[in-house]
């Protein structure tokens, strides 16, 4: 895929320069996060293959993964850009 193609498909509504903007902005979050998405991957492989074992293809569940690497270095997952940790966690 191109780069303008994934720029025209992830934001319609903006103004070439400042797509493109935004891509290399994200590009830059995932180099920068590489090492953290990579172990989060490896940790939760046995979990998501179990998990897809147990549901298949079937019903839709939503489930959250605690202490895996990332969220400055807090262990906890981010999301919607926000560190959020489990209740009594002490984080």
């Amino acid at each position: 895929m191109h780069r303008e193609q994934v720029i025209e498909h992830l934001w319609p509504e903006l103004e070439p320069e400042s797509a493109t903007n935004n891509l290399h902005q994200t590009l830059r979050i995932l180099q920068r996060n590489q090492d953290d998405l990579d172990s989060t991957i490896h940790l939760a492989a046995p979990f998501i293959r179990d998990f897809t074992d147990v549901l298949g293809n079937g019903r839709w569940f939503e489930t959250v993964l605690w202490n895996l690497p990332g969220a400055a270095g807090k262990g906890c997952p981010v999301i919607l850009g926000q560190s959020v940790c489990a209740p009594g966690s002490g984080r």
